[in-house]
């Protein structure tokens, strides 16, 4: 069961949110893209340069750690536990810049796998602050996972 506050938390990439610090890490991805290129001697060369293919997001682009808020056991019953998710973009910088994109991610380790998503605009993100799972005991393990990136 997945209960969500009515309120959603704003963080800047690599910043943190006053109200929840809870923040988005950026890790940039090493390489330019960009080539060197020679021209003969006694040659001219125009160059042009050819637009840059926008990246496509994917679930390798981002991580997500799954942070136990408060848990409630009850014996051989199971527990309820809160909890929040710890986004991290990994994919490079510059692709986020104008963007809007829709990040669907499942939770696992409770009674039933959660199926959640968080949005990104720009360098902006918005996810529900706190969720809630059952388990079957008090040994669970939550982790979550990125299973598909929406562009809109």
């Amino acid at each position: 069961m997945n209960v969500g506050k009515n309120f959603a938390v704003v963080v800047l990439l690599g910043g943190l949110s006053a109200a929840t610090g809870c923040g988005l890490g950026v890790k940039p991805v090493a390489g330019s893209g960009q080539a060197d290129t020679a021209v003969a001697a006694g040659t001219s060369a125009t160059t042009t340069t050819a637009a840059k293919p926008k990246h496509v997001f994917g679930p390798e682009d981002f991580t997500i750690k799954v942070i136990v808020t408060s848990s409630k056991c009850f014996g051989s019953a199971g527990c309820n536990v809160r909890y929040t998710i710890d986004p991290t973009y990994v994919g490079p910088i510059g692709a986020l810049a104008g963007r809007e994109l829709t990040v669907i991610y499942t939770v696992s380790g409770g009674e039933a796998p959660v199926i959640d998503r968080f949005t990104l605009k720009g360098t902006q993100m918005r996810y529900t602050e706190e969720s809630s799972i059952s388990t079957e005991s008090s040994g669970y393990e939550l982790s979550a996972e990125v299973t598909n990136v929406l562009e809109q």
